[in-house]
């Protein structure tokens, strides 16, 4: 026995706009579910300074954070803008450092 459902197009078309639109909702929440953070320490590990220095880059408003509590954290993108933010290419190198 062969069975055959039966839709109008227009209320297909509507249900394909919903899925659409559901599909959308759900990149979204996965790009921001896929945000990165480093805490106080990774960071320092990361740049190879002190807690001062850090201390200090915050106080100048150098990186952006977030702070919970006592705990401070920095988006991965923010640290990766910083750095690309002081690179120094040695074309351009005002220093004179061959």
């Amino acid at each position: 026995m062969q069975y055959q459902a039966i839709m109008r197009q227009e209320d297909f078309a509507q249900l394909e706009q919903k899925l659409n639109s559901i599909e959308a909702l759900l990149e979204n929440l996965q790009q921001g579910a896929a945000e990165t953070y480093l805490d106080n320490e990774a960071f320092m590990k990361k740049m190879g300074v002190s807690k001062r220095t850090v201390q200090t880059w915050r106080d100048n408003g150098i990186i952006p954070f977030s702070q919970i509590g006592h705990k401070i954290y920095y988006k991965a993108k923010d640290v990766d803008a910083m750095i690309d933010k002081y690179y120094i290419n040695f074309k351009d190198n005002k220093y004179g450092v061959k």
